[in-house]
């Protein structure tokens, strides 16, 4: 198979793969088992060297032959807890065997002329996205990078961030949370709250795929950091997920057992008249949701192609801040700063996620911020 001729041959590293892992060095070189991968010979691996895991490769034969039961009931299941007992660690072969995958509905809403499906608890980026975009759906945002633009999605941005500290951390494992967009009291006082606002003015990876057929695919995944334990003989880091400060808000090691984590990941896919209209997803931590508004906004909204929509410069907004690519006039950055403290970039950043998306009609757009690329296959 293509990934394992790449683990056992090697390859070279990108620029952007290499700047990252250089970037998470003290993580890349936290265990001998690591060094071993990432840092042959006491030097961390770079873009000029050929990159490879032939432990990995060996662990795709044994997966490919002995299939998902050798990972949650076999001989890996059997390394990972001795090396999770030797490291103090608290994953048991138990624990492995009782996880199971859950299929979830999507959440389900309308925007414009445009019905979305996106990702539902208990990861909370889906509906974070769908509240936004509810908030201005019935908005004149004028041009982009207009003041009207991003005064709009601005306030809409912070108005989401009260409405997921208010309503949603604490209740993301609930049943019938993505409900509550359905609840017309609660949708309208932040209707009022987002109004009096406006009157203030004057190591992710995501795939989207679409075949001629029209099936489409948007998967995010995530290795969150790295922890810089590798699962013996497997090549395979752990990830650091309850090491993510976000995703872990009444502080480390209070995690309740049996309790699936939270993710801010929304692979979402929007339909027009029923046919595809828009695949994508992003990486990129608390700026997945703003990164993916953003793009819709610019390919539905402003008319944008889909490598425009997605190049575009971003703006976030967290803790009272809002966070600002170059590409946007000085006279609306002024009329920003007069509302907010704002943090202006040099150059577009990774910072910013990393949207990759494909159209109904074939158009890809790659986020060149995380080093992506666009592929089409006759």
């Amino acid at each position: 198979s293509p990934a394992f001729k790449l683990a056992k041959e090697g390859f070279y590293l990108s620029k952007m793969q290499a700047s990252l892992i250089k970037l998470l060095e003290p993580i890349f070189t936290a265990t001998d088992e690591a060094k071993s991968i990432y840092a042959k010979d006491g030097k961390l691996i770079d873009e000029r060297s050929i990159f490879r895991n032939e432990e990995y490769a060996d662990f795709l034969t044994l997966f490919a032959k002995e299939g998902d039961e050798v990972f949650y009931k076999g001989e890996i299941a059997d390394r990972f807890e001795k090396m999770s007992l030797e490291n103090e660690g608290n994953i048991r072969k138990e624990d492995l065997k009782r996880y199971e995958v859950k299929e979830r509905e999507p959440i389900v809403f309308e925007f414009k002329d445009y019905k979305i499906f996106t990702n539902s608890p208990p990861s909370s980026g889906g509906i974070l996205i769908a509240f936004t975009l509810m908030l201005l759906e019935n908005r004149n945002l004028g041009e982009f990078g207009s003041i009207s633009h991003l005064k709009h999605l601005i306030e809409a941005m912070k108005i989401t961030s009260d409405f997921r500290k208010d309503h949603i951390n604490e209740h993301l494992h609930s049943e019938n949370l993505k409900d509550i967009l359905k609840n017309e009291h609660l949708m309208k006082n932040f209707q009022k709250s987002y109004e009096s606002r406006l009157n203030l003015w004057g190591n992710t990876t995501h795939m989207s795929i679409i075949d001629k057929d029209g099936n489409c695919v948007s998967v995010t995944t995530t290795n969150g950091e790295g922890s810089g334990y590798i699962l013996p003989q497997t090549g395979i880091m752990l990830n650091n997920m309850l090491g993510e400060e976000d995703l872990n808000p009444h502080g480390f090691f209070k995690w309740s057992s049996y309790v699936r984590l939270p993710s801010m990941m929304s692979p979402t896919i929007v339909f027009r008249e029923n046919r595809p209209k828009l695949v994508l997803g992003s990486a990129g931590s608390n700026r997945i949701r703003s990164a993916i508004v953003n793009v819709i906004l610019n390919n539905l909204i402003f008319g944008k192609n889909l490598q425009d929509s997605v190049d575009a410069p971003r703006v976030h907004f967290e803790n009272d801040r809002v966070y600002i690519e170059p590409g946007f006039e000085k006279e609306v950055i002024n009329e920003i700063k007069r509302h907010f403290k704002v943090t202006l970039f040099d150059e577009k950043s990774l910072f910013f996620g990393g949207v990759n998306a494909v159209s109904g009609d074939y158009e890809g757009g790659c986020d060149l911020r995380r080093g992506a690329y666009v592929l089409k296959v006759e």
